[in-house]
């Protein structure tokens, strides 16, 4: 498993709220780990 840039997460996040898919939907169907980072991400 790699790690993810910044970058990477902030796409991913858009992804998520345009799927209409909860947080916790969006990460068991991509197999993304829900608990949180310690980075802090804005979009």
């Amino acid at each position: 498993m790699s790690r993810k840039s910044l970058a990477d997460w902030k796409t991913i996040v858009e992804q998520q709220l345009s799927s209409g898919l909860t947080a916790a939907e969006f990460c068991r169907q991509n197999n993304l780990n829900q608990k949180p980072t310690r980075l802090p991400v804005t979009v």
